[in-house]
C-alpha cells in the first residue's frame, strides 16, 4: 500500500531516467561513430519520446484528508519579524528607526487580520499568506515613512527578503498534513481484492519537455549556471 500521489510520482521519475539512459547511450553511439570512418559522416540517432501514454488499473484502499497546519498567534509572528527588522534598521538614526519599527508592527498586524483561511475545512492557511502580509506591511510602512526617511532601493530590498525568510520558517506552530489517496498497482493485490467501485483505470499522458544549462559569466568574472528550457 502507498500513498497514489507517490505513485505516480515514481512514474514520472521512472520516465526521466528512462530518458537519461537513452542519452548515455546516444553518446556512446556518437562516439562509435566518431570513431569509424565508415559512420562518422551519419547522424547519430537519438531518441526522444514526445508523448507516453500508460494505463493502469489502479486498487483504491482508503483515503486520509489530511491535516490542515496551525497557523503560529500573530503576536509571535510579529515579534519575530520585529526583531528581524531591528537588526536591518540599524542604518536609521534611533528615532526614525523606532517609529519605522511601530508603524510596521501596526501595518503587520492588520494584514494579518485580514487573512482569510481556504478551503472546505476554513482552516487552511499557506505559508505565502504570512510572507506577503510581511512585504505588504513593509512596504507600505516604508511609503508612509519616505517624507522622513528614505532607505535606499537595493537595502530595502535586502530587508525585505530578510524579514520575508523570517515570517516563512515561523509562520506555523505546526505544519500540515496532505490529504493522501492509498493505493496499490500490484497486480495480485488487485484480483484479490477487486471490485467494480475500487479499480479505477488511472491514463498519464506523459509530454517530453527538456531543459538546458546556461552559462552567464558576471562582471566580476564570476559565472551563474541556470537550467532554462530548450
Amino acid at each position: 500500500m502507498a500513498d497514489l500521489g507517490e505513485l505516480i510520482g515514481t512514474f514520472l521519475s521512472s520516465v526521466a531516467h528512462a530518458r537519461r539512459i537513452a542519452d548515455e547511450e546516444t553518446t556512446a553511439i556518437a562516439e562509435y561513430y566518431k570513431d569509424n570512418p565508415l559512420l562518422e559522416g551519419m547522424s547519430v540517432p537519438r531518441i526522444r519520446v514526445s508523448e507516453l501514454t500508460l494505463e493502469l488499473p489502479v486498487l483504491i484502499l482508503g483515503y486520509d484528508e489530511g491535516k490542515a497546519p496551525i497557523l503560529r498567534d500573530s503576536s509571535e509572528i510579529v515579534k519575530a519579524v520585529n526583531d528581524e527588522l531591528q537588526n536591518q534598521l540599524k542604518i536609521l538614526d534611533p528615532p526614525q528607526h523606532e517609529q519605522f519599527q511601530k508603524l510596521f508592527q501596526n501595518n503587520l498586524l492588520n494584514e494579518l487580520k485580514r487573512i482569510k483561511p481556504i478551503g472546505t475545512s476554513g482552516q487552511y492557511f499557506q505559508r505565502e499568506h504570512i510572507v506577503r502580509a510581511v512585504d505588504k506591511a513593509f512596504c507600505k510602512s516604508t511609503d508612509e515613512m519616505k517624507k522622513v526617511v528614505r532607505i535606499p532601493p537595493e537595502q530595502a530590498k535586502f530587508i525585505s527578503k530578510s524579514i520575508q525568510r523570517i515570517a516563512s520558517n515561523i509562520a506555523f506552530e505546526k505544519k500540515g498534513i496532505p490529504p493522501k489517496i492509498d493505493a496499490s498497482i500490484i497486480t495480485s493485490e488487485i484480483k484479490e481484492r477487486a471490485s467494480a467501485g475500487n479499480v479505477p483505470r488511472i491514463r498519464l499522458v506523459v509530454k517530453e519537455e527538456g531543459l538546458e544549462w546556461d552559462v552567464v559569466e558576471r562582471s566580476d568574472g564570476t559565472t551563474k549556471r541556470t537550467l532554462s528550457p530548450e
